[in-house]
């Protein structure tokens, strides 16, 4: 993707004589709408496909996770055009490898925050069978039960994403 970012700004520059910073600016800002609109798609088909199929399931379950998963795959869409529209700037060079570690985060994160909007939904339909089948259920012990999942999701990414900033950690993996 690097290279076809470095080739269309070429491209601009060598067909149409353009500058290089017009080039790149035109290049980034063609690959930023390509995902946007792929990212857009995927959005649609989620929507309009998968959410009219888990609509005539049984349970309601298959529409919920769907429900959740829609946007957070949009924002990864989106992240992605905007790290390979990056990328390919030249005067940017320098921040690669920072634009590389950033992006890397935020999609830790939104993968993070994926997991844990999955894990609640499947805890309210688990309460919600629970509750069907005429047995008690706490809402207190459930709140907690979601609260520490989304903290062992988040000290899971945490950890990833020390990794990624290179820190030793065969200690924590250990210990």
């Amino acid at each position: 993707m690097l290279s076809i970012t470095l080739t269309l700004s070429q491209l601009l520059q060598q067909y149409i004589g353009l500058s290089q910073v017009v080039s790149e600016v035109i290049a980034f800002s063609i690959i930023f709408s390509l995902a946007m609109l792929i990212a857009w798609i995927g959005h649609s088909i989620f929507k309009r496909y998968l959410c009219r199929w888990a609509a005539k399931t049984e349970t309601n379950l298959d529409d919920e996770i769907l429900h959740n998963v829609r946007a957070p795959i949009f924002i990864l869409g989106i992240l992605f055009g905007l790290y390979y529209g990056l990328v390919g700037i030249a005067s940017l060079q320098a921040y690669a490898q920072d634009f590389a570690t950033a992006f890397t985060v935020g999609e830790i994160l939104v993968v993070a925050f994926i997991i844990t909007r999955i894990t609640n939904v499947l805890m309210s339909w688990y309460a919600e069978q629970r509750v069907k089948r005429e047995k008690n259920v706490s809402n207190h012990l459930l709140f907690i039960l979601r609260k520490v999942i989304q903290i062992i999701v988040y000290v899971f990414a945490f950890i990833i994403i020390l990794g990624v900033f290179g820190q030793d950690l065969s200690g924590v993996i250990v210990g």
